[in-house]
């Protein structure tokens, strides 16, 4: 979320791309770059969802920029009316099986891709937010538009929501405890997020430049 650049020791000089690269934010000048919402065409993926695998959702969370709702006591199939007139950025669904998360995604990819991205941030919840938008999107816009002063890209993630990321940085890195079907996205590895993977990161790069 973009509040949680606060939580940062030290200040970022370009602008975040945040909401899983749904936001693309400019915290210095508290401006919206670019954003992504779900727009209003997204009932008949709910009622497949509804239909097919409400009694496996635990629960689910609708995000805007600034914040977002858990919601426990509602059903899958009222997030139409509910979210009606919110600007919703991105849709997580939150599983209580990491296998049925992950045969969701397979289908909805399958009937809903060409509209929709679907991943997952962890085994368990499985998000979804409008085509055009993503992580890799994101940095390709800060890259090529929004901070042209970029001229390498460099990318380090863990998961499905960072594989578009790994595939369009200019260097990439994979931390030892991402799956291996998102390490076959990266150029690089890096210890586990546990063990100081950033720093590993920084380090190895910054030997190379000293070279």
């Amino acid at each position: 979320m973009p509040h949680y650049i606060g939580n940062f020791p030290f200040t970022p000089n370009a602008p975040i791309i945040c909401v899983n690269g749904t936001v693309i934010y400019d915290h210095k000048e508290d401006k919206l770059l670019r954003e992504f919402p779900i727009e209003s065409h997204y009932g008949d993926v709910i009622d497949y969802f509804d239909q097919n695998h409400a009694h496996e959702i635990k629960n689910y969370e609708a995000y805007g920029m600034d914040d977002y709702q858990l919601i426990n006591d509602c059903k899958v199939g009222e997030i139409k009316n509910k979210f009606e007139n919110t600007k919703v950025y991105k849709l997580l669904f939150r599983f209580h099986k990491s296998e049925d998360a992950a045969r969701a995604m397979a289908e909805a990819i399958s009937l809903f891709g060409e509209r929709f991205h679907f991943n997952r941030s962890w085994p368990y919840g499985l998000e979804m937010h409008c085509i055009n938008s993503g992580k890799g999107n994101g940095l390709l816009l800060l890259k090529s538009e929004l901070c042209r002063g970029i001229h390498t890209t460099i990318a380090v993630g863990d998961y499905e929501n960072d594989i578009t990321m790994l595939q369009d940085a200019d260097i990439s890195y994979a931390t030892d405890n991402a799956p291996n079907h998102v390490k076959a996205h990266a150029k690089k590895s890096a210890p586990s997020h546990k063990d100081h993977a950033l720093a590993f990161v920084i380090d190895e790069l910054a030997e190379k430049v000293s070279k």
